[in-house]
């Protein structure tokens, strides 16, 4: 006979008033696989005391099997695969050999928006759950919506090179569907545990992946495959509050405890090896709203990270007297970009470009993706500010009804997690807060992986704060998504699909060109949709 010692949550009575602590205790005769699954519905947190094996040996328990193992790990299982190929220099280099790390994790991620979107118009409840969402939403947003695409259509319409306007246009497309999949995903079994996993394991694969290859090399804390620490740092502000979830929510065994504060502390030393200003910033203008909105309701779900955060900076310090080879080292990165990118005076000379674009353009914008359109007159193919991007190359009417729908989003995600305050909605709030204050000073919209967690927070918020009313859909419902979706696919495929064979000789063939035409000074690398942003090429 195997004791199995139950989960305890970890809620104080200012989380959840109305619930106690639970101790879930079990045995079983058999070797034990995996003891304990969390799942959090809407306003509680369940426990199961039941492993795996004794699931699979059980009859009744075969509909609680299959509703776990639902059509909802298609798209995270999918995501996670993406996402830990494209934080690997080692898989990258298999999968896809001919092409530059940004590049990579670019292709990863149309391809992973294309096969989403497939799922999309072949599976009707996949697409129905979708719709649902939908449907939850007031009719002015969802106009607000379609007339954003007009305008974007329009512009693209109108723009110097209307296929790579196109292009951009259907990316945003794709992650707007990817949002309302993940959100439609809300009625399924363990939702939240499945969600979180997703989140902690991509960042457990990559903390892997890190210092392995540092081994390899013979250095410490060198951030891999990506071209630009900033990069890194804009995929993980949209995971630093989520890293240390687990802890939250569960008392196990100290060892397993003290393992799981152990990953999350070494998360968050990357962020002192990235050392940019803006990251911690934003995280600590983050604290600040959320201690406006929530009041001293968040402090005990505070405390845990900013232990963790004290853990990685400790690890981060010790780390660095190992080896000189830390923080700002680059040997493991071969393409260089702008230096200065990181400055005061680099922003303003782009948000001054970006206003100068409003003011002569001010209705449609110069075209998506056109702030990177010519040659290079400033130091970057965007504007460092998603506000500004938007305006400039989109207009200021798709500024204002983003703004409006945005409001709407973040106020109905207000009220929600004001009445199920719990670490879950805290950290999500954290979450959206730091990432879209980051977007102010970074290219947060404009990276790959940053674009695809922020589709990926955004949905799993949409859901939680939604209630779905089972109602029938029509037929021109189910159409017009799939013709929504297919739209986007092709845009992506017959406008880019034609560069890549090319891709990597062009952008070398350009960096040369350049460098032969200034040769007084240095060339750099400005990343958009590729790796060398400026259009045309």
């Amino acid at each position: 006979m195997v004791d199995i010692v139950g989960l305890r949550m970890l809620f104080s009575p200012t989380y959840a008033p109305n619930l106690r602590a639970i101790d879930i205790v079990g045995s079983i005769d058999e070797t034990i696989v995996f003891n304990f699954g969390a799942r959090f519905y809407d306003d509680e947190i369940y426990f199961l005391n039941k492993s795996w094996l004794y699931m699979f040996k059980n009859m009744k328990d075969r509909a609680e099997i299959k509703a776990y193992l639902s059509y909802d790990l298609f798209p995270l299982s999918i995501l996670l695969v993406a996402l830990i190929i494209a934080v690997s220099p080692w898989l990258c280099s298999h999968l896809l050999p001919h092409f530059l790390p940004y590049d990579n994790q670019r292709i990863i991620e149309l391809i992973f928006l294309i096969i989403i979107a497939g799922g999309l118009s072949l599976y009707a409840p996949y697409r129905t759950h979708a719709l649902q969402i939908w449907t939850t939403w007031p009719k002015h947003i969802q106009v607000s919506l379609l007339i954003l695409l007009g305008l974007g259509l329009l512009s693209a319409s109108l723009a110097a090179k209307p296929s790579w306007s196109l292009l951009e246009v259907s990316l945003y497309t794709l992650l707007f569907l990817f949002a309302l999949s993940i959100a439609g995903l809300r009625q399924q079994p363990y939702i939240d545990l499945k969600l979180t996993a997703t989140i902690y394991l991509s960042s457990l694969a990559y903390l892997i992946i890190l210092f392995y290859t540092n081994i390899q090399h013979h250095v410490i804390l060198v951030l891999v495959n990506f071209i630009n620490p900033r990069f890194f740092g804009q995929y993980q502000i949209l995971t630093l509050w989520l890293i240390s979830l687990p802890l939250l929510l569960t008392r196990s065994h100290r060892s397993i405890k003290y393992m799981g504060y152990l990953i999350s502390a070494l998360w968050w030393s990357l962020a002192y090896v990235e050392a940019a200003k803006g990251v911690f910033i934003a995280l600590a203008i983050t604290i600040f709203i959320l201690f406006i909105l929530y009041k001293r309701n968040m402090l005990n779900w505070l405390i845990p990270h900013l232990f963790v955060a004290i853990g990685g900076f400790v690890i981060y310090v010790l780390l660095q007297h190992l080896s000189p080879l830390v923080k700002h080292d680059t040997s493991l990165a071969m393409y260089q970009i702008q230096p200065t990118a990181g400055s005061i005076s680099f922003r303003l000379e782009l948000w001054h470009t970006a206003l100068k674009m409003i003011r002569q353009h001010p209705w449609l914008g110069v075209g998506p993706m056109h702030f990177s359109h010519t040659l290079p007159n400033t130091n970057a193919a965007h504007p460092h500010n998603s506000l500004l991007l938007l305006a400039s190359e989109w207009g200021l009417p798709a500024l204002g009804l983003m703004l409006w729908v945005a409001y709407y989003g973040i106020n109905k995600w207000i009220q929600y997690s004001r009445q199920q305050l719990n670490p879950l909605t805290l950290s999500l709030s954290a979450t959206l807060c730091s990432g879209l204050l980051y977007s102010l000073i970074s290219g947060v919209f404009v990276t790959p992986l940053s674009q695809l967690l922020l589709a990926f927070i955004i949905g799993w918020m949409m859901g939680k704060a939604h209630i779905v009313q089972h109602r029938s859909l029509s037929e021109t419902a189910h159409e017009a998504l799939i013709a929504c979706s297919l739209a986007a696919s092709i845009g992506i495929i017959v406008i880019a699909g034609p560069m890549l064979p090319i891709l990597t000789q062009q952008e070398i063939q350009w960096v040369i060109t350049q460098h032969t035409a200034h040769s007084d000074s240095d060339t750099y690398f400005a990343p958009r949709f590729w790796i060398q942003g400026w259009i045309p090429m």
